[in-house]
């Protein structure tokens, strides 16, 4: 387990220009996990996987994106790693629109959801089969409603993407183990890509990079290598498009 001086990065991240609940929500997570590792198996640990000045960059790394790492908008998952939630999307968003009115929920099997946009309006209704139901029924889908001065906005997940998601994922294991967490997260990444990219783009491509779906190679990739290898050739004709 390393070594984490709490002081010292109270210290440091204090002096800088960060507002002061956010730092203190830091230091309390990690502090909480810091006690809580003592007792776990190195497999189990993620926190004290990383040492002070670690710790102190991705603090600084994700404030500068805007998400404060604190065991619910974003976690420690390993060394050098963080894994952002839905909500730390959704506090993004709100940060650039306090305003906004947010909903997001999971579809369960038996739930009746309907929804329409009538003249730029989500309209939507969501009755649940039973709320008080003692083994909770299988997911079958999940939705993220915003309500912004920039408009409206309703995006939805169904089983089949998510499901191709979840195994074309790099952490595939983290899905099946968190399931509910990552339907939530699934679409609210899907909502900000589309409509609020401009806000979440560096914590995205962040969060790609470390358990987003492995990349692929677009067609339009590969036909710009078919016509740089052709050129080395000498030959600059393009194969055509099939």
């Amino acid at each position: 387990m390393a070594e984490i001086d709490i002081k010292q990065l109270s210290e440091k991240l204090l002096a800088k220009d960060y507002p002061e609940k956010d730092v203190k929500r830091f230091l309390a997570y990690v502090d909480n996990a810091v006690r809580e590792e003592k007792t776990k198996a190195d497999d189990k640990k993620s926190v004290t996987k990383n040492n002070t000045d670690a710790l102190y960059s991705l603090a600084v790394k994700y404030f500068n994106m805007g998400v404060t790492i604190d065991g619910v908008n974003a976690v420690v998952s390993g060394y050098n790693m963080v894994m952002v939630t839905y909500h730390g999307y959704k506090n993004a968003v709100l940060r650039v629109y306090p305003e906004a009115e947010v909903d997001i929920q999971l579809v369960r099997e038996g739930d009746d959801f309907k929804f329409a946009k009538e003249s730029g309006s989500v309209v939507y209704t969501h009755s649940i089969a039973d709320p008080f139901e003692e083994q909770e029924k299988a997911i079958i889908g999940a939705y993220v409603v915003f309500k912004t001065k920039r408009g409206e906005f309703l995006e939805t997940l169904n089983r089949t993407d998510f499901d191709k998601m979840k195994n074309a994922s790099k952490m595939k294991y983290l899905w099946e183990s968190w399931a509910s967490e990552f339907w939530l997260k699934s679409v609210i990444k899907r909502a900000c890509k589309r409509h609020f990219y401009d806000v979440v783009a560096e914590i995205d491509e962040q969060d790609n990079a470390d358990y987003g779906i492995e990349k692929e190679v677009k067609a339009s990739d590969s036909k710009k290598a078919d016509i740089i290898a052709k050129a080395k050739n000498g030959n600059t004709t393009p194969t055509p498009a099939r």
